[in-house]
């Protein structure tokens, strides 16, 4: 269903509605973007809502667009205040080396703070050197553009010349919105940030470099702390690791003897088959002095315990001595 168009331009070219005019052509009234003449429809006994309408002309295809325009012109020439939005940016810094670990940095920063601003003058589809914005407003002796986003969003082009001039712009969705809108309620969408956001500003760029900066600085700190503790887990596990290959050598080496071979052995060299294991450490075992040393000769050639732990480990696995 087609839009209709229900502000227009009167004889003075000021915005008017169409419940405001007088029917048919005496209303005196034209296109706000064409500027062909207009009948309007507003008799009470039109089946239709009240509309303007082309005379002699095809519809133009802006003129709904154009009239919000000239419409959000004069509520903020009225009100003289305007909300600006707030301006916020996630920062993810990914932990390339510890994937599971999840994000080493992962924050909602925020740039500018929304405010309510006096607005000292407004201008529509002004050219500002090769841009042509809808509207431009001037706040502190600077100016704003205000993009009215109805059909079409602001293209890469009009983006990349608003960055080279350094000025500021924001961009109001009103493309969900129903067209049929009035003045009431475009005044409170102003008065919001629900439907406005910035698409460029001077200070977010340099702000931005200076976060940046800090965040780098956070996730190395972060990066170095995860190195610590993940070099304490592998230390962990290798030690774990290097205690069972030492349980299950010296299982398979008590195996393959018998109680009278391990008595004779036992009272040839004078010590006991059994060396002690106690809190998982393996008592005489330079690895689990010093994580350093890679490689243990003493687990490799001579797994012994104590006596009082060999009645358990013969009974069962090398598991239960820990």
């Amino acid at each position: 269903m087609a839009v209709k168009l229900e502000y227009a331009l009167n004889s003075q070219s000021t915005l008017t509605h169409v419940t405001e005019a007088e029917s048919g052509l005496a209303c005196n009234c034209t296109c706000p973007n064409c500027h062909a003449r207009l009948i309007a429809k507003n008799k009470s006994t039109n089946k239709v809502s009240p509309h303007f309408q082309h005379y002699q002309s095809p519809e133009c295809a802006y003129a709904v667009e154009t009239s919000l325009h000239l419409l959000a012109k004069h509520i903020i020439e009225k009100n003289r205040q305007l909300r600006l939005p707030s301006y916020k940016e996630r920062f993810t810094v990914k932990d390339k080396k510890y994937r599971g670990w999840g994000p080493l940095f992962d924050e909602e920063k925020e740039f500018l703070l929304s405010e309510l601003v006096s607005i000292e003058k407004v201008e529509v589809e002004k050219y500002l050197d090769d841009i042509r914005p809808d509207l431009i407003v001037w706040v502190r002796n600077e100016p704003i553009l205000i993009e009215v986003y109805v059909s079409h969003k602001i293209d890469q082009e009009k983006l990349i010349k608003i960055k080279n001039k350094k000025i500021a712009a924001i961009e109001i969705d009103l493309h969900k919105t129903n067209r049929q809108i009035d003045g009431n309620l475009l005044s409170d969408i102003f008065q919001s940030t629900a439907q406005s956001q910035w698409i460029y500003h001077p200070a977010i760029e340099s702000t931005r470099e200076v976060i940046q900066d800090e965040i780098n600085g956070l996730a190395l700190e972060e990066q170095e702390r995860r190195d610590k503790e993940f070099s304490l887990i592998e230390i962990k596990r290798w030690r774990k690791q290097h205690k069972q290959q030492y349980l299950d050598k010296a299982k398979k080496w008590i195996s393959s003897k018998n109680s009278f071979e391990l008595k004779a052995i036992e009272d040839k060299y004078n010590y006991s088959i059994f060396k002690r294991v106690n809190e998982n450490w393996v008592i005489g075992c330079p690895v689990m002095r010093s994580p350093q040393i890679t490689k243990c000769l003493f687990c490799e050639y001579n797994p012994r315990f104590d006596s009082q732990s060999k009645k358990r480990f013969l009974k069962v696995s090398g598991n239960d001595l820990d």
